[in-house]
């Protein structure tokens, strides 16, 4: 797995050494949703570029990028968690649904486990489509509403959710409990939405993360077999995140 900064990979590495030599070795060779995400992100990252990080959250990919880009812009409601992401040139305190950018305004725009949170993604991506320049990319992860864990997570309320992130994971897995719809979190209904405003698919799939399980001896080579498991082409979908790059 790639990290994307080094305190990150300190934390995990750390982690990692705590489990089975067996279970390093698979993680060691396993990609993750993170690995595909940057592969997908690379081929944009040059000093033309301008990126709007859409529901950038406190931290994200862009930390290993900066100073390779000409300009990058973030997004997000919260303002207290704008001011924690040191990856940005700007920040904007707002709604994806209304982006307070003009037309074809950048050349790459990117999202990461934010859509889950849209209750319109129509709004949303088409405010995404009229921001970002023809032949522009859009990069967008997000959950699977197909994944056993995500599926509960949008039946249960989210005060519920946040008491069972409260006990069940460590401190050191800073994740935030916020609204979640789920609208749009299957490929083909990202499909469908993204294809009707008018954006050309690149490419699309289902890809796992077994490094979130990290923490947990039990988890961790549970889950590192439910990923080889959900390789198998008719159950991928159960992995825990969509994965799609489309451009305009």
């Amino acid at each position: 797995m790639r990290y994307f900064d080094k305190t990150e990979e300190l934390k995990k590495e750390k982690r990692l050494a705590e489990h089975p030599l067996w279970a390093q070795r698979i993680f060691k060779n396993m990609l993750t949703v993170h690995d595909i995400y940057d592969d997908l992100l690379r081929p944009y990252v040059n000093k033309n570029t301008v990126v709007l990080d859409a529901g950038c959250g406190k931290k994200g990919i862009m930390i290993k990028y900066k100073g390779k880009l000409k300009y990058v812009a973030g997004i997000d409601l919260s303002p207290s968690v704008l001011k924690q992401n040191n990856s940005l040139d700007s920040y904007v305190m707002g709604n994806l649904n209304c982006l307070p950018f003009a037309d074809e305004a950048f050349d790459t725009i990117i999202s990461q486990w934010a859509v889950e949170h849209i209750p319109d993604p129509v709004i949303c991506f088409s405010e995404f489509h009229r921001v970002l320049k023809k032949k522009g990319g859009l990069i967008v992860v997000t959950n699977s509403i197909y994944n056993p864990l995500m599926f509960f997570s949008s039946i249960f309320h989210e005060r519920i959710r946040d008491v069972l992130k409260t006990r069940l994971l460590p401190p050191e897995i800073e994740e935030g409990t916020f609204p979640t719809y789920y609208r749009c979190n299957s490929l083909k209904k990202m499909g469908q939405v993204l294809e009707s405003i008018g954006f050309s698919k690149v490419s699309a799939t289902y890809e796992g993360d077994v490094s979130f399980f990290i923490f947990s001896r039990l988890l961790f080579p549970l889950f590192l077999f439910y990923e080889k498991i959900t390789n198998v082409s008719f159950l991928r979908q159960c992995k825990m995140h969509l994965l799609v790059h489309y451009y305009k």
